[in-house]
């Protein structure tokens, strides 16, 4: 009997420090997604929508997060999408021609592969800056919406749990 009831002690004291999806509404947009990291551990900073121009004239709206480890400095990532008025045809292109657009952006030295993510054809990059290894991600979740990632948490420790986690969904807007 005493052993069980440390068991259900520990368990009530581990629990704060189980990961869980994170859901952040900006917008008109739900961004949801999980760290695979116990909640303490970060903190999220959520930018309002910026509404802005293009260099073309065209009106677009960035919506962005930011997200801060708390036990290393250099241990940062960050979520952007911009939402444009107009449909974007690259949002259709394939993943061998997005493949091919981030190896013009990065260094030689990057390592780019498609993947899926949210569902949707991407694309990731993996190269080192400053002595750290940094990831950088980009799909469109749909096709008036382009989403970007990056980050420097280690693959196994944060990055991939939430490349594969990753969902953004527009909510209705009640006014």
């Amino acid at each position: 009997m005493r052993s069980l009831a440390i068991i259900a002690l520990l368990a009530l004291l581990l629990m704060p420090c189980i990961a869980e999806p994170e859901s952040i509404i900006t917008g008109s947009y739900n961004i949801s997604f999980d760290l695979g990291l116990p909640k303490d551990a970060y903190t999220i900073d959520v930018k309002d929508p910026k509404e802005t121009e293009s260099l073309s004239g065209k009106k677009e709206i960035v919506y962005s997060l930011g997200i801060q480890s708390e036990l290393d400095p250099d241990q940062v990532a960050a979520f952007s999408m911009t939402e444009y008025v107009e449909e974007q045809p690259v949002a259709s292109a394939s993943p061998s021609k997005m493949e091919d657009a981030m190896e013009t952006l990065f260094p030689s030295s990057a390592r780019i592969a498609s993947r899926n993510i949210d569902g949707k054809n991407g694309v990731i990059a993996e190269y080192s800056a400053k002595d750290m290894t940094v990831y950088t991600v980009l799909y469109y979740p749909n096709a008036y919406l382009i989403a970007t990632m990056m980050s420097t948490y280690p693959w196994d420790e944060g990055t991939l749990s939430m490349l594969k986690t990753i969902h953004v969904e527009k909510i209705n807007e009640t006014s």
